[in-house]
């Protein structure tokens, strides 16, 4: 009963590691996702900015 008890433990510990390792992966892998497909909040503002200027210049 003890090299059971044994093996379900060391089965339990060596899951949890790969659960642990698979959760860094998988961050890792969302926030090298948004760094590379994300939208520079700069140039937003300069666009915006742009077309509000161009939007205030216009004769009413």
């Amino acid at each position: 009963m003890g090299r059971f008890v044994a093996r379900v433990g060391t089965a339990l510990r060596d899951a949890s590691a790969v659960s642990v390792n698979a959760a860094t992966a998988h961050v890792s892998a969302v926030e090298a996702q948004r760094s590379h497909a994300g939208v520079s909040l700069e140039e937003e503002n300069v666009s915006l900015l742009t077309h509000q200027h161009a939007y205030q210049g216009r004769p009413e």
